[in-house]
């Protein structure tokens, strides 16, 4: 029988902590009412299916009957899933961050009764844990006043981060570009790839602003960098080298020993990012790595409905990273002949490459190596492909790991646009294909014609609204669809969810939008996003929405209003580019300008498989007909040709697609 309230719930983190003996209760009015009631200090601990650490804090405290009854006697206990409510998780992350300097998950926050915090921090171990139990509820008893000055203390950092009107005059131009690229590189690691420093997050957001940069600005150290970091982590333990897709970082600097995770939204930007870096740079390794991600995405994380799952657990048989790596003995039992090669080639020892066990990982690409054993490259790649097989075969008779099987919007939406993306560089109709039902699945079990949801429930289930990422990323991906398609439908569908956006999430002090709709009442303070983390900023990828929407739609108005956005943040973007860089792409927008390319000939799509051999990141496509759509109503009118547009001045009508690629190229 369950111990707790979390039973009642559908989320696999929140069951994982149903049997606990501490009584959790989810996050509810009827909680704090309970808090303020009973005069008691709030522990509230937030973390998700697929997290390790939490797994860890789980097993040695939470189950703890010892712990439980500390918690219990003293404190209301509220567990949170942090895909499923990411609007507390905003504001409580913050507030540790603030606390502490740094955040990571488990979060073990502690609140007053009115949900405001004064402490807290990630994982602790079990008595240190029951020390701080103590501590803070003897400091509530004889000297609530010393909490309440913290948590005001806090309210107020929250606020200045939150509410924080910048007035500056700093030109939207080249030569902030060139001054922001100059401070990035100051945090870059140009012997290992990626940001400095461990643990290393791939950060596909920053890597996808640098391809935009080194496009515009034809740097070649930014060219080097970048196929530098690619190559690293392809070739690391953070990607699974047998059976595709990317972990959720490494723990050291060098890419080999990943946090084994796998992250939905970590896949599907590495996805668009290494499908761009093709676009680019045609090395076939990133091609590789995309086919073999998607079929990763295809395999263990597609629902029967067509939407995406969020992710695989980092443990399996209560151990991290088991279901992934190989024992010495076992690795040569099932090679055979082949294994001494293949083991060189993955660098899997007898002791092992990490705690006991190996890795997979590789420091030279199939055709060096070959070379550098003096081995046939052709017959290597055959006995190389014939490895993998048996490995994988194998491994897929091991206890795998938990799929957290929730379906959410905004990451179900970077997977669209991700397909999209992979589909437009390598024309795979399988790619296409799949976008397509992910579209449909967004349009008919997500949308209801108004309301976007942020997670995919039965009907009798509780809905829960979107937030600004599920707006602003499924806007943002039914662009990308519609470029790659030209069916005006995903263009339509893009503009009703920015509408919405602009009438319920609008900020009556400031262009940002806030995090929540107004409809959101129960959080002490209003978060607002504008930074990125491991995605995107929801507001920078809502100013990038409102200036396509602009161009599809000829409104001025939603070009200004991006304009202001990217104004309010341009200075900390200089501070701190490696957390702004999707508002450095909004930023190349405006001081690049864009190549409005307009189609009107019986064959659009092959023109658009043309130009997609090629990288123009400030490319916005058109093609089609539909009265609604301003843009495509006039290029209806338009006599035969490929039309270009830049900084409200069009060219002379182009008849040949060589001459339309020329034209872009200067």
């Amino acid at each position: 029988m369950a111990s707790n309230l979390l039973h009642l719930e559908t989320s696999p983190y929140m069951l994982q902590h149903a049997q606990n003996p501490v009584h959790w209760q989810p996050w509810t009015e009827e909680a704090f009412l309970q808090a303020q009631a009973e005069n008691k200090l709030i522990i509230l601990s937030i973390g998700y299916a697929a997290c390790h650490w939490c797994h860890v804090m789980e097993h040695e405290s939470f189950s703890d009957e010892a712990v439980a009854s500390l918690m219990n006697q003293h404190y209301i206990c509220i567990k949170v899933d942090r895909e499923e409510h990411p609007e507390v998780d905003h504001i409580y992350m913050d507030a540790i961050q603030l606390i502490n300097g740094n955040g990571g998950w488990p979060l073990n926050c502690f609140l007053l009764p009115d949900k405001r915090p004064f402490y807290g921090g990630t994982y602790f171990r079990k008595d240190d844990w029951m020390n701080l139990l103590t501590q803070l509820q003897t400091m509530f008893q004889n000297s609530p006043h010393r909490l309440t000055h913290q948590a005001t203390a806090i309210e107020k950092g929250l606020n200045e981060r939150f509410i924080n009107i910048q007035s500056n005059s700093t030109p939207l131009n080249s030569a902030v570009s060139e001054s922001i690229w100059k401070r990035l590189r100051l945090h870059l690691d140009f012997q290992e790839g990626g940001l400095r420093h461990a643990p290393k997050f791939p950060m596909p957001v920053v890597l996808d602003m640098l391809l935009q940069y080194a496009f515009h600005f034809k740097n070649a150290e930014v060219d080097d960098f970048i196929n530098l970091t690619l190559r690293k982590m392809a070739m690391g333990g953070i990607y699974d080298q047998i059976g595709g897709g990317f972990s959720r970082y490494a723990t050291d600097e060098i890419w080999r020993v990943p946090h084994f995770e796998k992250m939905l939204y970590d896949n599907a930007q590495m996805i668009s990012l290494y499908s761009f870096a093709y676009q680019k740079y045609k090395q076939p390794l990133y091609k590789k790595v995309v086919y073999e991600t998607i079929a990763f995405v295809k395999n263990q994380l597609t629902s029967p409905e067509g939407g995406f799952y969020a992710a695989m657990d980092a443990d399996s048989e209560g151990e991290e990273g088991k279901y992934y790596v190989w024992d010495e003995e076992e690795f040569h039992n099932l090679l055979g002949e082949n294994a001494e090669i293949m083991a060189r080639y993955y660098h899997v020892l007898p002791s092992g490459n990490w705690d006991g066990k190996n890795i997979l990982y590789r420091t030279e690409d199939e055709q060096l190596f070959a070379e550098n054993n003096k081995i046939d490259t052709q017959s290597f790649s055959e006995n190389l492909q014939q490895a993998n097989k048996i490995l994988l075969e194998n491994r897929q008779h091991r206890i795998p790991p938990i799929t957290d099987h929730k379906i959410i919007a905004s990451w179900n939406a970077l997977m669209l646009k991700a397909l999209s993306d992979a589909y437009r560089v390598f024309n795979d109709k399988d790619f296409l294909q799949m976008a397509i039902e992910n579209a449909a699945f967004i349009q008919q079990q997500l949308y209801d014609g108004n309301i976007l949801k942020h997670v995919f429930r039965k009907p009798e289930m509780k809905q829960i609204a979107g937030f600004l990422d599920d707006y602003a990323f499924s806007a943002d991906a039914f662009i990308s669809l519609f470029e790659a398609t030209f069916d005006p439908q995903y263009l339509l569908m893009s503009k009703k969810l920015m509408d919405y956006v602009l009438l319920h999430f609008a900020n009556e002090n400031q262009s940002l939008f806030y995090y929540t709709d107004h409809q959101t009442t129960d959080l002490f303070i209003k978060p607002l996003e504008t930074y990125d983390n491991v995605m995107p900023s929801s507001n920078a990828v809502m100013a990038k929405v409102l200036l396509f929407t602009s161009v599809y739609f000829e409104n001025t108005s939603y070009h200004e209003l991006a304009k202001k956005m990217l104004e309010e943040v341009i200075d900390k973007a200089q501070q701190y580019p490696q957390a702004f860089a999707k508002w450095i792409t909004v930023l190349n927008y405006f001081s690049q300008g864009f190549n409005e390319v307009s189609i009107n000939l019986p064959n659009p799509l092959q023109v658009r498989e043309e130009l997609d051999r090629y990288y123009f990141p400030n490319l916005i496509l058109m093609a089609g007909e539909n009265e609604d759509i301003i843009a495509l109503k006039q290029n209806k009118s338009r006599s035969k040709g490929m039309y270009v547009c830049k900084n409200q001045t069009c060219y002379p009508a182009i008849n040949e697609v060589e001459e339309l690629i020329k034209t872009l190229s200067s």
